[in-house]
Order: structure tokens, then C-alpha cells, then sequence
């Protein structure tokens, strides 16, 4: 479970990645030519970023629970 939680955890994180590096060429975009169809695509990429945070919160939640199983069941000395 642990392991399972965790790739779920990294593959949102690489999604906001991928979400933060598309941003950056649309800010790089809109400093070069100052098209306003730029600005919507960094509105977007904002929205979907923000629209991820609560799987991201929940996904982190469910890691820490699964880790305080996993110490539950194997106590250290």
C-alpha cells in the first residue's frame, strides 16, 4: 500500500510539473509577443494546477496513513 500511494503521489507531482513547464512557455511566450491569448493559456494552466492541489493534499494524506500502518505493524526497537 505504501508503495502504491507513493507512485500515485509522484505521478500528480509530475503532472503539476508538466502543468508548471507549460506555464513557463506561455509566460516566456506572452513576454516576447504580449499576445492576450497567452495571458488565458497561464490562466489555464493556473486553473489546473489549483484544480490538482486536493488530489495532491489527499494523496499525501493516504501516504502518511498508509506509513503509520506500516510503523504500527512493525514497531521499532
Amino acid at each position: 500500500m505504501l508503495s502504491a500511494t507513493a507512485w500515485d503521489l509522484r505521478a500528480l507531482a509530475e503532472s503539476q510539473v508538466r502543468a508548471l513547464t507549460a506555464m513557463q512557455r506561455c509566460i516566456d511566450d506572452y513576454r516576447q509577443t504580449t499576445d492576450s491569448q497567452a495571458l488565458l493559456e497561464i490562466r489555464k494552466h493556473i486553473r489546473d494546477l489549483d484544480s490538482r492541489a486536493p488530489e495532491i493534499r489527499d494523496a499525501l494524506r493516504l501516504l502518511r496513513e498508509a506509513l503509520g500502518e506500516v510503523e504500527a505493524a512493525h514497531p521499532t526497537m
